[in-house]
Protein backbone atom coordinates (compact mmCIF):
# COMPACT_ATOMS: atom_id res chain seq x y z
CA UNK A 1 0.00 0.00 0.00
CA UNK A 2 1.34 3.44 -0.86
CA UNK A 3 1.23 6.52 1.35
CA UNK A 4 -1.55 8.33 -0.55
CA UNK A 5 -3.91 5.36 -0.33
CA UNK A 6 -3.09 4.81 3.35
CA UNK A 7 -4.06 8.40 4.15
CA UNK A 8 -7.59 7.68 2.86
CA UNK A 9 -8.21 4.94 5.44
CA UNK A 10 -10.61 6.26 8.11
CA UNK A 11 -8.94 5.92 11.49
CA UNK A 12 -12.25 4.69 12.89
CA UNK A 13 -12.16 1.71 10.51
CA UNK A 14 -8.59 0.96 11.55
CA UNK A 15 -9.58 1.11 15.24
CA UNK A 16 -12.41 -1.34 14.58
CA UNK A 17 -10.01 -3.70 12.77
CA UNK A 18 -7.73 -3.82 15.82
CA UNK A 19 -10.63 -4.40 18.22
CA UNK A 20 -11.64 -0.94 19.52
CA UNK A 21 -15.18 0.41 19.54
CA UNK A 22 -16.13 4.06 20.13
CA UNK A 23 -16.54 5.09 23.75
CA UNK A 24 -18.28 8.42 23.04
CA UNK A 25 -19.29 10.32 19.89
CA UNK A 26 -19.47 14.12 20.09
CA UNK A 27 -20.09 15.59 16.65
CA UNK A 28 -16.98 15.15 14.51
CA UNK A 29 -15.02 13.81 17.50
CA UNK A 30 -15.07 10.11 18.33
CA UNK A 31 -13.48 8.99 21.61
CA UNK A 32 -11.94 5.57 22.30
CA UNK A 33 -10.06 3.88 25.10
CA UNK A 34 -6.38 4.51 24.47
CA UNK A 35 -4.73 1.71 22.45
CA UNK A 36 -1.41 2.65 24.06
CA UNK A 37 -2.29 1.81 27.66
CA UNK A 38 -4.15 -0.90 29.58
CA UNK A 39 -7.92 -0.46 29.36
CA UNK A 40 -8.45 0.76 32.93
CA UNK A 41 -9.66 4.25 31.98
CA UNK A 42 -13.14 5.32 33.03
CA UNK A 43 -13.39 7.56 29.97
CA UNK A 44 -11.59 7.35 26.66
CA UNK A 45 -8.50 9.51 26.16
CA UNK A 46 -7.99 8.72 22.46
CA UNK A 47 -9.80 11.18 20.17
CA UNK A 48 -10.37 10.89 16.43
CA UNK A 49 -11.28 14.00 14.44
CA UNK A 50 -13.36 12.44 11.66
CA UNK A 51 -13.44 15.67 9.61
CA UNK A 52 -9.65 15.70 9.21
CA UNK A 53 -8.97 11.98 9.84
CA UNK A 54 -6.41 12.69 12.55
CA UNK A 55 -6.01 11.37 16.09
CA UNK A 56 -4.74 12.60 19.42
CA UNK A 57 -4.10 10.59 22.58
CA UNK A 58 -4.32 12.74 25.69
CA UNK A 59 -2.81 10.04 27.90
CA UNK A 60 0.35 10.07 25.77
CA UNK A 61 0.37 13.70 24.51
CA UNK A 62 0.87 12.64 20.92
CA UNK A 63 -1.13 12.46 17.74
CA UNK A 64 -1.01 12.57 13.97
CA UNK A 65 -2.37 10.73 10.95
CA UNK A 66 -3.02 7.03 10.49
CA UNK A 67 0.55 6.19 9.46
CA UNK A 68 1.94 7.74 12.64
CA UNK A 69 -0.65 5.78 14.65
CA UNK A 70 0.53 2.46 13.22
CA UNK A 71 4.18 3.44 13.68
CA UNK A 72 3.60 4.27 17.36
CA UNK A 73 1.52 1.15 18.02
CA UNK A 74 3.91 -1.24 16.27
CA UNK A 75 7.13 0.67 17.01
CA UNK A 76 8.01 0.45 13.32
CA UNK A 77 9.09 2.63 10.40
CA UNK A 78 6.94 4.04 7.59
CA UNK A 79 7.52 1.15 5.20
CA UNK A 80 6.50 -1.45 7.79
CA UNK A 81 3.46 0.62 8.81
CA UNK A 82 2.25 0.71 5.20
CA UNK A 83 2.79 -3.03 4.93
CA UNK A 84 0.80 -3.61 8.13
CA UNK A 85 -2.10 -1.53 6.77
CA UNK A 86 -1.98 -3.46 3.50
CA UNK A 87 -2.23 -6.72 5.42
CA UNK A 88 -5.13 -5.47 7.56
CA UNK A 89 -7.44 -4.42 4.71
CA UNK A 90 -8.56 -6.58 1.79
CA UNK A 91 -8.12 -5.79 -1.92
CA UNK A 92 -11.65 -4.38 -2.27
CA UNK A 93 -11.09 -2.01 0.67
CA UNK A 94 -7.82 -0.81 -0.85
CA UNK A 95 -9.51 -0.23 -4.23
CA UNK A 96 -12.19 1.93 -2.56
CA UNK A 97 -9.57 3.93 -0.65
CA UNK A 98 -7.69 4.53 -3.92
CA UNK A 99 -10.91 5.77 -5.56
CA UNK A 100 -11.39 8.31 -2.78
CA UNK A 101 -8.13 10.14 -3.62
CA UNK A 102 -9.74 11.94 -6.58
CA UNK A 103 -13.38 11.89 -5.49
CA UNK A 104 -13.25 13.11 -1.87
CA UNK A 105 -15.28 16.35 -1.48
CA UNK A 106 -13.57 19.52 -0.36
CA UNK A 107 -14.05 20.19 3.33
CA UNK A 108 -15.82 23.34 4.42
CA UNK A 109 -13.57 25.70 6.38
CA UNK A 110 -13.76 25.57 10.16
CA UNK A 111 -15.00 28.70 11.95
CA UNK A 112 -11.62 28.84 13.67
CA UNK A 113 -9.65 28.49 10.44
CA UNK A 114 -7.22 31.33 10.01
CA UNK A 115 -7.27 33.73 7.06
CA UNK A 116 -3.92 35.42 6.40
CA UNK A 117 -4.65 38.97 5.26
CA UNK A 118 -1.10 40.15 4.69
CA UNK A 119 2.50 39.55 5.66
CA UNK A 120 5.31 42.10 5.83
CA UNK A 121 8.94 42.31 6.98
CA UNK A 122 9.34 41.95 10.73
CA UNK A 123 9.67 45.38 12.37
CA UNK A 124 6.94 45.37 15.03
CA UNK A 125 8.51 46.28 18.38
CA UNK A 126 6.11 44.14 20.43
CA UNK A 127 6.93 41.05 18.36
CA UNK A 128 10.66 41.74 18.47
CA UNK A 129 10.41 42.13 22.25
CA UNK A 130 8.60 38.78 22.47
CA UNK A 131 11.38 37.16 20.46
CA UNK A 132 14.01 38.84 22.63
CA UNK A 133 12.38 37.16 25.64
CA UNK A 134 12.98 33.86 23.83
CA UNK A 135 16.59 35.04 23.21
CA UNK A 136 16.13 35.33 19.44
CA UNK A 137 18.06 38.31 18.06
CA UNK A 138 16.60 40.75 15.51
CA UNK A 139 19.24 39.66 12.97
CA UNK A 140 18.14 36.02 13.09
CA UNK A 141 14.44 36.83 13.48
CA UNK A 142 14.18 39.17 10.51
CA UNK A 143 15.93 36.68 8.22
CA UNK A 144 13.42 33.87 8.82
CA UNK A 145 10.25 35.46 10.22
CA UNK A 146 7.62 37.93 9.08
CA UNK A 147 4.78 39.90 10.62
CA UNK A 148 1.54 38.10 9.81
CA UNK A 149 -1.86 39.81 10.03
CA UNK A 150 -4.91 37.56 10.08
CA UNK A 151 -8.47 36.84 11.23
CA UNK A 152 -10.67 33.75 11.50
CA UNK A 153 -13.73 32.75 9.49
CA UNK A 154 -15.83 33.16 12.63
CA UNK A 155 -14.51 36.63 13.49
CA UNK A 156 -13.58 38.24 10.19
CA UNK A 157 -13.88 41.73 11.71
CA UNK A 158 -11.27 41.03 14.39
CA UNK A 159 -7.68 41.43 13.27
CA UNK A 160 -4.68 39.81 14.93
CA UNK A 161 -0.95 39.87 14.35
CA UNK A 162 1.85 37.46 15.20
CA UNK A 163 5.27 36.34 14.17
CA UNK A 164 4.91 34.19 11.05
CA UNK A 165 7.14 31.32 9.92
CA UNK A 166 6.37 30.10 6.40
CA UNK A 167 6.19 26.43 5.46
CA UNK A 168 6.78 24.75 2.10
CA UNK A 169 3.10 24.88 1.07
CA UNK A 170 2.37 28.53 1.81
CA UNK A 171 0.98 28.20 5.34
CA UNK A 172 2.38 29.92 8.42
CA UNK A 173 3.20 28.97 11.98
CA UNK A 174 1.94 31.86 14.12
CA UNK A 175 3.30 32.89 17.52
CA UNK A 176 3.07 35.80 19.90
CA UNK A 177 3.25 36.06 23.66
CA UNK A 178 -0.37 34.94 24.10
CA UNK A 179 -1.10 32.88 21.00
CA UNK A 180 0.09 29.76 19.20
CA UNK A 181 -1.58 28.55 16.02
CA UNK A 182 -1.03 27.88 12.33
CA UNK A 183 -2.72 28.72 9.06
CA UNK A 184 -3.52 26.13 6.42
CA UNK A 185 -2.01 24.26 4.79
CA UNK A 186 0.23 22.96 7.56
CA UNK A 187 3.50 21.49 6.30
CA UNK A 188 7.23 21.06 6.84
CA UNK A 189 9.56 24.01 6.25
CA UNK A 190 12.74 23.34 4.25
CA UNK A 191 15.72 25.67 4.68
CA UNK A 192 18.70 25.31 2.37
CA UNK A 193 22.14 25.08 3.95
CA UNK A 194 25.24 26.98 2.86
CA UNK A 195 27.39 23.93 2.05
CA UNK A 196 27.83 23.42 -1.69
CA UNK A 197 28.33 19.68 -1.22
CA UNK A 198 25.40 19.29 1.16
CA UNK A 199 25.27 15.70 2.44
CA UNK A 200 23.72 16.39 5.84
CA UNK A 201 20.33 17.53 7.14
CA UNK A 202 19.19 18.84 10.54
CA UNK A 203 15.68 18.14 11.82
CA UNK A 204 13.81 20.35 14.32
CA UNK A 205 10.31 20.08 15.76
CA UNK A 206 9.59 23.82 15.76
CA UNK A 207 11.00 27.03 14.37
CA UNK A 208 11.95 28.43 17.79
CA UNK A 209 14.32 25.48 18.19
CA UNK A 210 15.75 26.08 14.72
CA UNK A 211 16.34 29.77 15.46
CA UNK A 212 17.81 28.93 18.89
CA UNK A 213 20.26 26.55 17.23
CA UNK A 214 21.44 29.32 14.90
CA UNK A 215 21.92 31.60 17.91
CA UNK A 216 23.81 28.93 19.85
CA UNK A 217 26.21 28.25 17.01
CA UNK A 218 26.53 31.95 16.14
CA UNK A 219 25.43 31.85 12.50
CA UNK A 220 22.70 33.32 10.33
CA UNK A 221 22.74 30.49 7.81
CA UNK A 222 22.97 26.77 8.68
CA UNK A 223 25.74 24.73 7.09
CA UNK A 224 23.41 21.82 6.36
CA UNK A 225 19.88 21.74 5.00
CA UNK A 226 17.24 21.95 7.74
CA UNK A 227 13.76 20.48 8.00
CA UNK A 228 11.50 22.15 10.54
CA UNK A 229 8.63 19.71 11.09
CA UNK A 230 6.24 22.30 12.59
CA UNK A 231 4.59 19.33 14.31
CA UNK A 232 6.11 16.05 15.40
CA UNK A 233 3.34 14.34 13.43
CA UNK A 234 5.27 15.12 10.22
CA UNK A 235 8.22 12.93 11.24
CA UNK A 236 6.88 10.13 9.04
CA UNK A 237 6.75 12.46 6.04
CA UNK A 238 10.30 13.64 6.76
CA UNK A 239 11.65 10.09 6.60
CA UNK A 240 10.83 9.98 2.89
CA UNK A 241 13.32 12.80 2.25
CA UNK A 242 16.27 11.33 4.13
CA UNK A 243 17.46 9.15 1.25
CA UNK A 244 19.03 12.27 -0.27
CA UNK A 245 21.41 12.69 2.68
CA UNK A 246 24.33 10.78 4.14
CA UNK A 247 23.90 12.14 7.69
CA UNK A 248 20.85 13.19 9.71
CA UNK A 249 21.14 15.36 12.84
CA UNK A 250 18.05 15.47 15.09
CA UNK A 251 17.29 18.31 17.50
CA UNK A 252 13.96 17.01 18.80
CA UNK A 253 12.20 17.62 22.11
CA UNK A 254 13.13 15.70 25.25
CA UNK A 255 9.71 14.12 25.67
CA UNK A 256 7.95 10.92 24.69
CA UNK A 257 6.80 12.23 21.31
CA UNK A 258 10.29 13.50 20.46
CA UNK A 259 11.87 10.19 21.45
CA UNK A 260 9.42 8.20 19.35
CA UNK A 261 9.91 10.50 16.37
CA UNK A 262 13.68 10.02 16.66
CA UNK A 263 13.20 6.24 16.77
CA UNK A 264 11.10 6.37 13.59
CA UNK A 265 13.73 8.48 11.81
CA UNK A 266 16.51 6.20 13.04
CA UNK A 267 14.72 3.16 11.63
CA UNK A 268 14.40 4.90 8.27
CA UNK A 269 18.05 5.98 7.90
CA UNK A 270 21.28 4.24 8.92
CA UNK A 271 23.10 7.41 10.03
CA UNK A 272 20.75 9.34 12.29
CA UNK A 273 22.22 11.13 15.32
CA UNK A 274 20.41 12.79 18.21
CA UNK A 275 21.71 16.07 19.61
CA UNK A 276 19.06 16.29 22.35
CA UNK A 277 21.74 15.46 24.95
CA UNK A 278 23.01 19.00 24.43
CA UNK A 279 19.88 20.22 26.23
CA UNK A 280 19.13 17.02 28.21
CA UNK A 281 17.91 18.91 31.30
CA UNK A 282 15.46 21.01 29.28
CA UNK A 283 12.31 20.33 27.27
CA UNK A 284 13.70 21.61 23.98
CA UNK A 285 16.47 23.68 22.38
CA UNK A 286 14.77 27.02 22.98
CA UNK A 287 14.14 26.26 26.65
CA UNK A 288 17.84 25.41 26.95
CA UNK A 289 18.91 28.51 25.01
CA UNK A 290 16.86 30.82 27.24
CA UNK A 291 18.80 29.55 30.27
CA UNK A 292 22.19 29.20 28.58
CA UNK A 293 24.98 31.37 30.05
Amino acid sequence: MNTQIAKQIPIGEFMQKIGYQPDTVKGIFVWYQSPFVASTQQTGSFRVDTSQNIWYDYSQNKGGKIIELVMHLQNCNVSTALQQLGNLFNANDIFLFAQQINTAPQQQPSHNKIIIKKVKPLTNKALLQYLAERRISPEVATKYLVEAYYCTYKNKDKNYFSVGFANDKGGYELRNRLYKAASSPKAITTIQGSSQNNKGVCIFEGFMDFLSCLEYYGTLTPKYDCLVLNTVGFAAEATERLKNYEKVFCFLDNDTAGTQAFTALQQAHPRVSSFSQLYKNYKDFNDFWQHYQ
